[in-house]
């Protein structure tokens, strides 16, 4: 064999084997490589806006928290200031109540006693007996009257039995007056041993004559006394009328 043909044979193989190892095909992650990082970058764009919003979902939710616990705080206070107002309302009724029934039987004969005075002034000029007042009060009775009238001129007066029974005489004269007692208040009782007693109350009286009102006064009265033989009598009978027509 003709050496040279034997060369040109070995360099065509060797060529042949070159050209089949440069033909050689691409591993599968080498193609994929490209589109897995593009898919890298879109998964972790994703991933970091989650996070965006889920910090900012947890920031609103902080806040929300924050001022339904600072409202709940509130209701608290609130409630807190309620059961104390509702613990003094409490105290005050039980106040009230203990001084009722403590003293409620001898106030509600002081009370009485005072209605039925109110009432016998009204009665005095059908009656035309002074004992329609007077047998309310002790005999060594005192007594005192300011009177301020509408024009704002003022009498003041002070009584024993006999002066007093001259005032009453006064009234009597007056046959056609008629008198209604509205918004009676007693203001203050107070009973020392069963025995003596002070009482303050207020009203207002409305005089008429022949049927027409002549005058709408404000009475302050207060009643010393003591209880005798069972009954309270009047020591000390005073009253201030202001009057306002």
């Amino acid at each position: 064999m003709n050496l040279s043909i034997v060369k040109i044979s070995l360099l065509s193989i060797l060529s042949f084997l070159l050209s089949c190892n440069n033909d050689k095909p691409v591993n599968d992650d080498t193609i994929n490589k490209g589109g897995n990082v593009e898919r890298e970058k879109e998964i972790d764009s994703d991933f970091k806006d989650s996070l965006s919003y889920l910090s900012a979902e947890n920031k609103n939710l902080t806040s929300k928290f924050n001022l339904l616990s600072k409202q709940n705080s509130e209701l608290l206070n609130d409630k807190k200031d309620l059961e104390l107002l509702i613990d003094s309302f409490k105290i005050s009724v039980s106040d009230i109540n203990q001084k009722k029934v403590e003293i409620s039987k001898s106030a509600r004969e002081i009370q009485n006693l005072s209605l039925d005075i109110m009432k016998s002034w009204a009665e005095l000029a059908k009656t035309r007996d002074k004992k329609t007042i007077t047998h309310f009060l002790l005999p060594n009775y005192r007594g005192n009257r300011i009177s301020i009238d509408n024009d704002n001129t003022a009498q003041m007066s002070w009584y024993t039995q006999d002066n007093f029974d001259d005032y009453l005489s006064w009234m009597m004269k007056h046959k056609n007056w008629t008198f209604e007692h509205k918004n009676i208040k007693f203001l203050d009782v107070e009973i020392k041993d069963n025995l003596y007693f002070n009482s303050t109350y207020k009203y207002l009286l409305i005089t008429s004559e022949k049927g027409k009102v002549v005058d709408k006064s404000t009475m302050m009265v207060t009643i010393t006394g003591k209880k005798v033989e069972g009954d309270w009598k009047v020591a000390s009978y005073s009253w201030i009328r202001f009057s306002y027509m």
